[in-house]
């Protein structure tokens, strides 16, 4: 049985042989970032959102040893080993945080989000791959029908992770739910690399990846537009 790495089919950011499009600079596109903004990156992975948003004030935090080595090395005023779970940071302490395709690691998705709000004033900026697509492709792609059946394991120099289809199965509705449970306002983006018009137009199914937009401090909205890189639904 072959094992797929996770990087392989989840639209993780990091231009590379398994991955055909990058979601950081979609992500500098649709986010309203001010020079005065400190932002965190939350779960940063090798600092790839770094080379993107080019921020004075972007921290940021990843459990992983090497992924911190890495991120180091970026353009992050401070980088620190740290989980989700418990950010080392003052309650409000930011302005923004962005958590880019890390809930599939998260077991805990609301103790997660619980420590994102304490330390964010404004937005919390979530993504997700929309698995309705990954379900969609299953009936056309035998590896997909694997991943479904096996899960998918990600390997690095220091651990193995095993996720299975609990794990991948994110979508808007996840977003949704996390909204309503902790009365947040949301907007809800959907990005897709190729085919982006049709595809986002039926974003709930077709697009690639998912973005969540959560205000602590906006009035309750309900609007929906067309653009050339999202479609942007507000819902509660």
């Amino acid at each position: 049985m072959k094992i797929f790495e996770i990087n392989e089919l989840i639209n993780y950011g990091d231009k590379n042989e398994h991955c055909s499009w990058i979601i950081y600079p979609y992500l500098k596109e649709i986010i309203k970032i001010n020079s005065t903004d400190k932002i965190l990156d939350a779960g940063c992975g090798d600092g790839r959102l770094s080379e993107y948003l080019n921020h004075k004030k972007l921290y940021a935090i990843d459990y992983d040893i090497s992924n911190i080595k890495k991120a180091k090395k970026k353009k992050y005023k401070e980088v620190k080993a740290a989980s989700v779970y418990n950010i080392p940071y003052p309650n409000k302490y930011f302005d923004k945080s962005f958590c880019v395709s890390v809930l599939i690691y998260v077991n805990n998705i609301d103790e997660a989000m619980k420590e994102l709000m304490r330390v964010t004033k404004d937005e919390i900026i979530i993504t997700v791959p929309n698995y309705k697509w990954w379900r969609i492709k299953s009936f056309f792609f035998r590896r997909y029908r694997k991943i479904r059946k096996n899960g998918l394991v990600e390997y690095n120099k220091h651990h193995k992770i095993k996720l299975n289809e609990k794990n991948i199965s994110l979508s808007s509705g996840t977003l949704r739910g996390l909204a309503e449970k902790h009365n947040l306002d949301l907007e809800i983006m959907y990005l897709s690399n190729n085919f982006k018009t049709l595809r986002n137009l039926f974003g709930n199914w077709l697009a690639s990846e998912v973005v969540g937009i959560f205000r602590k401090n906006a009035p309750t909205r309900i609007r929906t537009s067309i653009t050339t890189s999202a479609r942007l639904c507000s819902v509660r």
